[in-house]
């Protein structure tokens, strides 16, 4: 059932989403409020969605995809202290989700703080054999040695 909400919030049927999250995790509150703070991402509602996904977390949600989305949430509203405390839980419950290593970069990157940023990227495409890493973490270093 969580792959057909996805679904659902990919192809920005919100509200068949939400509708579907309540019926099914109508008993399991912490995925009900998880699922509604991806619906909130997908419409722009950045606040909103941070208040669901501290809601799931409070209910007792710990899971990498709780973080990086949460962190996610963070960086767009700017508040990049957040973001990166949601990212880093992120890596330390999944260190395979390229996704919250490229975001924690991100924001190093948009701090200016290139060094942080070239460690991260380095750290996770020493992990994964991913051409893309490699491709961020041979621009960072091109602009580390300027």
């Amino acid at each position: 059932m969580d792959e057909k909400i996805v679904k659902l919030i990919s192809d920005k049927k919100l509200n068949e989403a939400k509708v579907l999250a309540m019926k099914t995790y109508f008993l399991n509150k912490k995925k009900y409020y998880y699922y509604l703070g991806l619906c909130y991402c997908a419409e722009g509602k950045y606040s909103e969605a941070i208040e669901k996904f501290l809601k799931a977390e409070k209910l007792g949600l710990k899971h990498y995809l709780l973080y990086y989305n949460l962190g996610t949430a963070y960086i767009e509203i700017n508040k990049l202290d957040k973001a990166k405390e949601c990212l880093k839980k992120s890596i330390e419950l999944n260190n395979n989700y390229n996704n919250s290593f490229l975001n924690l970069a991100y924001i190093y990157i948009k701090e200016k703080n290139l060094k942080a940023a070239y460690r991260i990227i380095k750290s996770v495409s020493c992990f994964n054999d991913v051409p893309l890493l490699y491709e961020i973490e041979e621009n960072i270093y091109k602009e580390l040695i300027k």
